[in-house]
């Protein structure tokens, strides 16, 4: 494993070479969910919504389990990515849902969909962590709802501060598939080896 995440390093490359052909990683001037200005944005939906890259998030996601019986997070980040572990691990956690931005306005009015039962230990997940602002106010709404979180899951962690405050607020083991330094390496590593090919001339 690459220090700090739950992806192995060989698995992060492909990640990379997949994010590369996907446009999931850019830069430039942004302005974050959080509000913050970043030169690096991370699009995790163009990941989690690429079928090879699926498998290594449900991967990642396998390995921080440990101890839940639920799994959900955030809308929209974690519906994919949920979906995506209990297509791929049948068996282990068997149940998920997400969290809404506000309650429903029509039908039963809810703010949790999907199947969390009272009483459930839960991973939390998302693909991006910044801040944390979206995972601790959906790890509320679990806490109303009857259940527990006892851990959390990104697919990516800009460490920027949010684990850290995800920690304190929660009190829970807090883990990544993979961190910003560890995907700009990995993605500079596949530019290098296909600038190497194109200079040998091999497509």
């Amino acid at each position: 494993m690459v220090e700090g995440c739950l992806l192995t390093e060989e698995e992060i490359q492909d990640v990379a070479r997949i994010a590369r052909e996907v446009g999931a990683v850019r830069f430039g001037e942004f302005t974050l969910a959080s509000g913050r200005k970043s030169d690096f944005y991370f699009d995790g939906r163009r990941l989690t919504l690429h079928q090879r890259a699926l498998a290594h998030v449900a991967r990642a996601m396998s390995r921080a389990m440990a101890g839940a019986t639920c799994v959900g997070g955030p809308a929209t980040a974690a519906v994919p990515m949920v979906a995506g572990y209990l297509s791929h691990y049948v068996g282990a956690v068997r149940r998920g849902f997400y969290v809404r931005q506000e309650p429903k306005a029509h039908g039963l009015g809810n703010l949790i969909e999907g199947l969390l039962e009272k009483g459930d230990r839960v991973l939390l997940v998302d693909d991006t962590l910044t801040t944390g602002g979206s995972l601790i106010k959906a790890a509320s709404a679990v806490a109303e709802a009857g259940a527990e979180v006892v851990g959390v899951m990104t697919l990516m962690d800009r460490c920027e501060g949010g684990a850290d405050a995800v920690r304190e607020r929660l009190g829970v083991p807090v883990s990544c598939g993979l961190t910003r330094r560890a995907l700009e390496s990995a993605i500079k590593r596949v530019e290098e080896s296909l600038a190497h090919a194109m200079s040998e001339g091999r497509p």
